[in-house]
Parts: structure tokens; sequence; C-alpha cells
């Protein structure tokens, strides 16, 4: 009886000797996920932040067009397609926009001045917009120029071809040690531009040493902001920010 009751204690006592040993190994597991679950929740935080670090729209061009339809009367009589760019430069010089610039050797379109945006207008009936902050502004630009000369503001073809953004991350990056760990992601060529690029389709990164981005090729502001994260998110990964 002796040799049953030492042998359910010595089992007894390995058994506790077992549940303390998984009881730690459980400890550790539960700080283990608490940490990396606090490293996910920084990621996410600066993340976040990471809409707001898009610190502008610097540019946008968006394109329309319109109908010479749309003029009244006795423009439409005294007008031919040929000549509609001429007969806007002497018309805004003369009356309206006196800064309108067209020198078709130079180049094809006349260039109309806002102090929000700069008009490109074509002879084939497109208006392009360049310059503008935002959407709005781009919008104001062609009204203020279609009210000018009783051209109806209805576009029937309006679309924005190209968004640019600028974002500052506010750290110096490695730019050869990341080109070189993540070829696939980051192209450097230092010798034919001082930037890593940083391609999604048409969309295009370009990623400066001291922290600053500048960002291309979008057609909206989400997919500017989507690029923006998507480029952070592998600086934060990879230990660069």
């Amino acid at each position: 009886m002796d040799r049953i009751a030492l042998a359910i204690e010595l089992v007894n006592v390995s058994v506790n000797c077992e549940n303390k040993k998984l009881s730690n190994q459980v400890t550790e597991l539960m700080r283990e996920v608490q940490r990396l679950r606090r490293q996910n929740r920084r990621i996410l935080r600066r993340n976040n932040v990471l809409t707001q670090e898009v610190e502008q729209l610097c540019d946008l061009v968006e394109v329309c067009e319109y109908h010479l339809d749309s003029l009244n009367s006795v423009h439409q009589e005294s007008i031919e397609q040929k000549s509609y760019i001429k007969y806007l430069e002497c018309q805004l010089k003369n009356e309206y926009f006196p800064d309108i610039d067209y020198r078709p050797e130079r180049f094809s379109g006349a260039i109309l001045k806002f102090e929000t945006a700069c008009l490109l207008i074509f002879n084939y009936g497109k208006v392009n917009v360049v310059g503008a902050k935002s959407i709005d502004s781009a919008d104001s630009a062609i009204a203020a120029f279609c009210l000018k000369l009783n051209l109806s503001i209805e576009f029937h073809d309006r679309q924005i071809v190209n968004m640019v953004g600028t974002s500052n991350f506010k750290r110096k990056i490695n730019l050869d040690k990341l080109s070189r760990e993540k070829p696939r992601l980051f192209e450097y060529y230092p010798e034919l531009f001082p930037a890593a690029y940083y391609c999604k389709e048409k969309k295009k990164c370009l990623l400066f040493h001291t922290g600053k981005m500048i960002i291309t090729g979008c057609r909206t502001y989400k997919d500017l902001v989507s690029l923006h994260n998507e480029v952070h998110l592998c600086l934060v990964l990879y230990g660069y920010l």
C-alpha cells in the first residue's frame, strides 16, 4: 500500500509539473499574442493616419468636350471650326481675359489661366483643365470660361484623366537598400532619377530618400489614398519607417 501511495504521489507530482509547464507555455503564448496585437494596432493606427498624410492634391487634369452649336447665333454665323481658337484669342483678349496665350508654332491649343486652374482649349472641341487642386476648382474654372462666352456648361463627356498627390513620411529612407531587398516592389536608378518607383497598373509612386512621395496616374481620390496606404504599409512592415 505504501508503494502504491508513493506511486500515486509521484504521478500527481509529475502531472502537476506538466500542468505547470503547460501553464507557463500558455502564458508565454498569450503574451506573444498580446504583443502581436499591440504591434498590429500600432500598424493600423499608423495606417489610419496615412489618409491624413496625403498633404495635398497638387494637380488635377480634367478633360471636357463642348459643342460649337451652343454659341449664340451671332457667333455661330461668323465662326468656323478651323478659326475657333483664333476667334477666342481675339475675343477674350479684347473683352474678357487679356492673359490668353495662343502660339500655334509652340502648342496647338490656347492657354487660359485662372487663379485656381489653367485651361487648354483645342480646335476639335475639347478643354483640358490642369493645375486644379480639387474637382470643384476645375469645374469652377470651366464654368467661368463658359459663362463669359455664353457656352453651355453641360459637357457631354467629362472625365478626370490624372490626379497628382504629395505626401511626406518625415523620415529618411535608404532607397539603395530598399531596391536591393525588394526589387519586385521598388525600382531605383539613381543615375537617371533620384527617386524609387513603385508602380501598380498605370499608377505610380515616386519615393525620395527624404521621405517625400509623389503619387500620379490616379483618376479618383480614393485610388490616390489607397495607393498611398499600400506603399506606407509596405515600408512599415519591412522596417523602413
